[in-house]
């Protein structure tokens, strides 16, 4: 009888919140229902997707700078940047650098 009396006393005490709670719920499902909810749910994903890829750019680009760190250390001379057009004459005078040099 007396956890009875109880609860029955708590039951008023609670309800103010059990009705926010609702009504907070009801909103939720408003505002996340329909296509607005899908826009929400892209954008979301589409920050959380940018993220890691700044993640994934953030370590190839301090692997690039080890493996530059590493050939500059090792003296072993790099390839110039090249283009469809000319490729053939520019490695070629790499490599006759590269032989007058070493």
């Amino acid at each position: 009888m007396a956890i009875e009396n109880g609860a029955q006393a708590t039951i008023p005490l609670l309800q103010p919140f059990f009705s926010t709670i609702t009504t907070v719920m009801n909103q939720i499902k408003l505002w996340v229902g329909g296509l607005f909810g899908l826009y929400i749910i892209f954008f979301v994903y589409r920050i959380y997707a940018r993220q890691q890829e700044m993640k994934l750019f953030k370590k190839m680009n301090d692997n690039l700078a080890s493996l530059h760190a590493r050939l500059d250390a090792a003296n072993i001379p790099r390839i110039p940047l090249v283009t469809k057009m000319g490729l053939r004459r520019r490695l070629q005078r790499h490599l006759q650098r590269t032989k007058k040099n070493g």
